[in-house]
């Protein structure tokens, strides 16, 4: 690149590939209005020399009359007026980075542009042509799809997804995979994280197992999608490339049209009902909502921007997941996986509330036995407490019975002093 060519600072600051891809040939659209002569490098040299020492009113009135160009363009049907401001970026983002037109007032210029609709009135594929399209005989649909339907990631992260970004997360209890944390455009300031679903997660690490197994050296350093490769290239395995937006666009449309679920547009449509990537992007949206997943964390999740709300909503990666989990069997593409855990965690819950009542019959009947037990303690004590009563009394009469006996033994002891007394007393008298 000719860093000192005006048109290589603007290349510079576009950062994804699909803003390198189309933000150029949107810039050239407007130097063909201003027919400008030659190719890119040439018209924005021309370009540059022509506005550089003039007043911004004359960009301005060039820039208004594109405007106009372009209603006649949607007017005509040939774009949408949500594309038109996308040609406006372009020619900013030029002017800016080679200092051109600072007094340009770009608001005035934007009231000049058709108005586009608030939301495109495309839908998100469904799941049953999701499903149809993983059946696409290239193994890298199976582990792309699943990625972007659970993740709701936009394909540009794929260029500097690597496997050591990809992590699984465990159920303490069970130690089985739960989800996966995914951390999307690592290194830079857009960085975030979302999550995969358990399938998702699998997909992938089959596709990395399937490249280790055919000689690839596997690492956490290794992209996640890469270019595809000759069975008997040793030197192909080895050296992958990752795929860049185009790429992956280009591999969706094949596998779109080539399971008939998206035929190629007829003569005069511009728009297929869904878009070829961003339809994923919207049914992971869509879906996440369907599962009362609160919208500001959907949004979060999708790499969202909140605005002021940025500085004051904090959540936990913990509270992310468990809000994640709720959703994630609406973004399952095997259904059968998640109605087999269904039927399973309907049998648990079953098993589970016939062992709580079990439980619960067995509490009674123990506190019956209890109370019966300590009933019959009761009857055992006051039993007790009789017979050491009845042996106090038999214990009082012994002793009663022996006091009489000794006063009986006194009695006869004086009738027998007395007998001797009156025999005496007679034998006196005789």
């Amino acid at each position: 690149m000719d860093y000192d060519h005006p048109l290589s600072l603007f290349v510079s600051m576009l950062r994804s590939s699909e803003s390198r891809r189309q933000y150029p040939g949107r810039l050239q659209v407007f130097f063909n209005f201003l027919k400008l002569e030659g190719n890119i490098e040439q018209q924005a040299e021309s370009f540059i020399e022509q506005f550089k020492n003039q007043d911004a009113e004359k960009l301005e009135r060039q820039l208004i009359m594109f405007a106009g160009y372009q209603k006649k363009r949607v007017e005509r049907k040939e774009i949408s007026p949500s594309t038109v401001p996308n040609y406006f970026k372009a020619v900013k983002l030029f002017c800016e980075s080679n200092h051109i037109g600072r007094n340009v007032v770009w608001k005035l210029v934007s009231k000049t542009m058709p108005r586009g609709f608030h939301a495109a009135d495309d839908r998100a594929p469904t799941l049953e042509e999701i499903q149809k399209l993983i059946e696409f005989p290239d193994r890298r649909i199976k582990p792309l799809v699943s990625t972007l339907v659970s993740s709701g990631i936009r394909i540009g992260a794929f260029e500097t997804l690597k496997w050591k970004h990809i992590v699984p997360v465990f159920d303490k209890d069970t130690n089985e995979i739960m989800a996966a944390k995914i951390t999307v455009y690592p290194g830079d300031r857009e960085q975030y994280y979302s999550f995969l679903t358990p399938e998702a997660y699998d997909n992938l690490k089959e596709w990395m197992d399937y490249r280790s197994a055919c000689g690839e050296n596997i690492t956490g350093e290794s992209i996640v999608m890469r270019d595809i490769w000759q069975n008997d290239d040793k030197y192909g395995i080895s050296k992958p490339t990752a795929l860049n937006s185009f790429a992956i666009t280009r591999l969706l449309n094949r596998a779109w049209q080539s399971q008939k679920i998206r035929p190629k547009l007829e003569n005069g449509s511009k728009r297929h009902e869904f878009k070829t990537a961003h339809g994923f992007r919207k049914y992971f949206k869509t879906q996440m909502e369907q599962a009362r997943v609160p919208s500001i964390k959907v949004e979060l999740l999708l790499g969202h921007s909140l605005g002021v709300t940025d500085s004051y909503a904090r959540f936990s990666e913990e509270q992310m997941l468990q809000d994640y989990l709720i959703g994630a069997e609406y973004v399952t593409i095997n259904q059968t996986v998640v109605l087999v855990n269904k039927s399973l965690k309907k049998q648990e819950e079953i098993i589970q509330k016939s062992l709580e009542e079990m439980e619960e019959k067995q509490k009674i009947e123990l506190a019956a036995i209890q109370s019966k037990y300590y009933q019959s303690l009761e009857q055992h004590s006051i039993a007790i407490k009789k017979l050491q009563e009845k042996d106090e009394e038999v214990e009082s009469l012994k002793l009663q019975e022996s006091t009489n006996k000794d006063a009986i033994t006194n009695l006869a002891d004086q009738i027998d002093l007395l007998i001797k007394e009156i025999e005496q007393i007679k034998h006196e008298r005789n």
